[in-house]
């Protein structure tokens, strides 16, 4: 698995909330196609990885705030959005 796709990942899981419910940040602009949110949402992404100070990535540690603002300085509206609870399967 490449940085950027363990990154991704990782990004996923930390706006997400947890499975048993929660919030998480829905992302929308009006207009844009999926492949401009995709290119946004990587190049945001890339912008948050916290670095030391020598430019060097630290782990995966990702800003939620940068890439917030990073989104919203590309025009989208965040909005805070419930994560549905998943019932436990029982066996």
């Amino acid at each position: 698995m490449n940085v950027r796709r363990a990154g991704a990942a990782l990004l996923l899981t930390l706006l997400s909330g947890c499975a048993s419910g929660g919030t998480t940040w829905v992302f929308e602009k009006s207009g844009a196609t999926e492949a401009q949110i995709k290119h946004d949402r990587d190049e945001c992404f890339a912008q948050s990885i916290d670095t030391d100070t020598n430019g060097v990535a630290v782990g995966f540690q990702i800003s939620r705030e940068a890439y917030k603002a990073c989104m919203e300085g590309r025009g989208y509206r965040v909005r805070v959005a419930m994560v549905p609870t998943v019932p436990a399967v029982e066996r």
